[in-house]
């Protein structure tokens, strides 16, 4: 089954490669790296909702060999992740380093 993303946490730059630190579900936080080793292991698990679409999260390669986040239908000159709202509240599981996402408005 698929977890909807809803938000990101990113630093400041829009380098559409790096920028992306976490990204969050009703559930839990990834890592970008968490996500991409989902994601290879399950191309379906994580997709987007935007404006009513769903688009599934994939893994791509940058001209540097870097692999990064992006939706089916991103290109270089549109990034519907990197748009979704920033995480802002974060509560900690006591067993892991997942957390709950709450996107802000």
């Amino acid at each position: 089954m698929s977890q909807e993303v809803i938000c990101v946490i990113k630093d400041d730059r829009r380098d559409i490669f790096t920028s992306i630190k976490e990204v969050g579900t009703n559930a839990v936080y990834l890592t970008q790296q968490e996500a991409i080793e989902l994601i290879k292991r399950n191309p379906e698990a994580l997709h987007v909702n935007i404006g009513g679409e769903r688009m599934l999260l994939s893994v791509a390669i940058s001209f540097f060999g870097l692999e990064y986040l992006k939706t089916e239908k991103d290109d270089l000159l549109e990034n519907r992740l990197l748009n979704l709202p920033y995480c802002r509240y974060r509560t900690q599981f006591p067993s892991d380093s997942m957390g709950s996402c709450n996107p802000a408005h």
